[in-house]
């Protein structure tokens, strides 16, 4: 082998090292594709679809879009059509309105079950949900029961297959915002404020972009 095969295959080596890196790097996991997240109409779901939107634009450099629905039931028909790829849901409306179980008092056993239902019926996969109780929420499901209702993000198997990054990056956000904070960020929009605006205020805020 001559200096200039040499060279070539220095060259060739370099640049399939350096490919490696850019694709593999939790930056670039998503870039050039579209996410489209899955929201009911409304303050509070707008800001938290709002929170994670930012956060996976931010830290990824992936467009993000937000289609807004006015039932939970067309969010899942989103989801089941690949229409959708992420959304924000609740324990509490994932057990007794989706999944048609009895509600659950205990968190755990709660979230286990949507975990293990979501996966088998749908191909949807449960993220670490947020560290508060929110039975009163907008997408609670079940009023005047004492059911878990912690929201979490959920998102399409083949998109997380896809972009393995992903709940890396949305995971930031667990213990980080508590119900006093989503409710003042809902009382925000529904003054007036842009729900974009709003959430991405707060990620600034608490170091997150």
């Amino acid at each position: 082998m001559n200096l200039s095969d040499r060279k070539r295959l220095l060259l060739t080596l370099m640049l399939s090292v350096i490919v490696m890196i850019v694709y593999t790097a939790p930056g670039f996991a998503c870039v050039g594709r579209i996410l489209y997240i899955g929201s009911l109409k409304g303050a509070e779901p707008s800001v938290l679809s709002g929170l994670f939107s930012a956060l996976i634009n931010e830290r990824t450099g992936t467009t993000v879009k937000i289609r807004y629905y006015d039932k939970p039931s067309e969010i899942m028909d989103g989801l089941k059509a690949g229409e959708i790829d992420i959304t924000v849901e609740y324990t509490g409306n994932a057990l007794v309105n989706v999944l048609g179980e009895k509600p659950e008092k205990d968190v755990e056993k709660a979230l286990s079950a949507v975990k293990d239902g979501y996966q088998k019926r749908f191909n949807l996969v449960w993220l670490k949900p947020f560290t508060f109780s929110n039975p009163d929420g907008l997408w609670g499901g079940a009023r005047g029961n004492a059911v878990s209702a912690e929201p979490a993000p959920v998102i399409r198997l083949e998109v997380l297959n896809q972009f393995p990054a992903l709940p890396r990056v949305m995971q930031k956000l667990s213990g980080k915002v508590e119900l006093a904070d989503l409710k003042k960020m809902a009382k925000d929009v529904d003054g007036g404020e842009k729900s974009d605006r709003v959430a991405r205020d707060f990620l600034r805020l608490r170091k997150l972009i």
